[in-house]
Parts: structure tokens; sequence; C-alpha cells
């Protein structure tokens, strides 16, 4: 009986040498050995961990030795692809692009822009130039593609998108401080607008104080989001859907105001001229309507909603 519980002991080396392998994959990473970049290299080569894992399974199991060759060989593999991918052409690269978009006004009245980012900090302002609808300055990795559509009343979109021969592709420069990431759009003040925003990973920085706005629906990713919001010359609604991040919003003097949050992971942190009419606070979270005395009489109203993600929401 001692026997076989002896034999039904057995636990393979396969996964203690996984994990060794990361600690030492680590070191080389700190020492510059191995580089960001070459890290891409593992996804390339993912299937081999699905084989070894099998192999494991299979044999590992049976004798401490075949899982110790088993997750040695593995971690051998995978360390020497990141060492010797770049030169081997495994890691595949997506070059820095730049490119700007300008669409004219033409017989526009009003317009609608859908913006779709990835990996850069996206900033929204005021244009000057009155004959273009809208000007976007562009930094991306992947594909960038682009709609116009209609005539008194312009649709745009603007997104970046993941090209099939590209989805594996590390953007070797953008860690690199001395590129600016920015993306600047620049739409025109004059014009009623309803945006829309997907943001992708980075800050979202929108600033409609010179904007005539007529709604804004803004999905966020991951970063902070500092939105401006601007005096309502015609009642318009704001939807945030919040991602990983804070959001900062700055909402106009004297405006009527009903903003409504519904609970994420993190707090609310609301001014006192902005009174709270409903709601409680949680453990991680808050649920709340605030609203300005006089809304429902008002010409012209704000009207907000933001559905928590991670990060506090902080109301100037």
């Amino acid at each position: 009986m001692s026997q076989k519980r002896g034999q039904s002991g057995y636990r393979s080396l396969f996964w203690p040498i996984i994990l060794i392998g990361v600690g030492i994959t680590w070191l080389l990473i700190n020492a510059g050995i191995i580089s960001g970049a070459s890290v891409a290299a593992l996804v390339q080569l993912w299937p081999i961990l699905l084989i070894a894992i099998g192999l494991d399974l299979l044999f590992g199991r049976s004798s401490f030795v075949n899982g110790a060759i088993i997750g040695t060989i593995t971690v051998g593999i995978l360390i020497g692809a990141m060492i010797f991918g770049p030169s081997l052409g495994l890691v595949p690269t997506a070059e820095r692009q730049e490119e700007t978009l300008t669409f004219a006004t033409n017989n526009a009245e009003s317009y609608e822009l859908y913006l779709k980012s990835g990996l850069e900090i996206v900033n929204v302002d005021a244009g000057t130039d009155d004959t273009a609808l809208i000007v976007a300055d562009l930094v991306y990795y992947d594909e960038i593609s682009s709609t116009d559509e209609g005539s008194s009343h312009r649709s745009v979109a603007i997104q970046e998108t993941n090209s099939p021969a590209k989805f594996f592709s590390f953007p070797v420069s953008i860690m690199d401080s001395d590129e600016p990431q920015d993306w600047q759009i620049a739409l025109n003040p004059n014009l009623p607008v309803t945006l829309t925003i997907e943001s992708g990973v980075g800050e979202l920085n929108v600033n409609l104080a010179d904007i005539h706005l007529a709604g804004l629906n803004a999905d966020l990713g991951v970063g902070e989001a500092t939105i401006v919001l601007p005096m309502p010359q015609q009642s318009y609604a704001v939807s945030i859907d919040s991602g990983v991040g804070g959001i900062i919003l700055d909402l106009p003097d004297d405006a009527a105001i009903h903003m409504e949050i519904n609970a994420g992971v993190g707090g609310a942190n609301v001014p006192d001229w902005l009174p709270q009419v409903s709601g409680e606070d949680h453990v991680v979270g808050v649920d709340g309507i605030w609203e300005t005395e006089g809304f429902a009489d008002a010409d012209t109203t704000i009207t907000v909603t933001i559905n928590g993600g991670v990060g506090s929401v902080e109301v100037h």
C-alpha cells in the first residue's frame, strides 16, 4: 500500500520549470538582453506551449525526468525565440505612420463624427478654419479608414482598424518619448455636431467649450479622460461609459444640468453647486442623481449619464 501511495504522489516538474523560466525571462528583460519588442515573438509561438502542456499530460506525470525534460525544452525554445526572434523575422513590426485628413464644410448645416482610436492620446478641440468641417492630424500603427457621407447633414467616421496582416505586430516606436503619439482633432465650432468616441489605450482630452454641441457619446477604454462641456446652444445629452481610468468632467457655469452616475469601482466627487437629489454610496462606487434648481423649466439643458468602470469621477 505504501508503494501505491508513492506512485500516485508523482508530480510533474513541468510547471515549476516553467515558473523558473518566467523568472529568468524577467531578469533578462531587466538586464536588457531581451527587449520589449522581442516579447512579441511569444505571440507567434504560443501553440508551442499548448503542445508542451499536452506532452506533459501524456508523459510528464509518469516520471519526474520526463516532466523536467519537457519543461526545460519548452523554456529553452521560448527564451531562444525572444532573444533571436527579431533576427529570425518572428517579430513583425508595425511602423509609425502620420496622416492629415481634412473634410471641407461645403454645404453642411450640421454634422456627426464617429472617432475610434487605438494606442494614441486623443485630443479634440475647436478648429480655427471655418471652411473645414474636421481636420484630423493622426499618428497610427495599424490602418486608418474614413468615410464622409451626406450633404446638409454630414456623417464622418475616422477609425483605426486592425489589419489581419498586422494583428500580431508590435509598434516598435510607441515607447519612444521623442515621437509624438497624439491625435489632434479640430472640429468646426459653428455647426452643431454629434460626437461619438471609442477610445482605446491612452489619454482622452476633449475640450468642447467653444463647440456647438448637439450630443456626445463616449465609450472609454484604458486611460484618464478629461471632458469639457460647452454652454448649450441647444439641449444636448452626454453619455459616458467608463473604462479603466479616472474621468474629469468640466461642466459650464449657470447651465441647467441633470446628471446621473451609476456605480462602478471608484467614487464620485461632485461640487456643492450641483445638488444631489437621490442616490447612495456603495463600498466600491456610487449611484446618484444630481440636478440644478429649475432644470425642468429651462429652455436649454444638459443631461449627463455616466456608467462607471474602474476609476473615480471628478466633476468641476
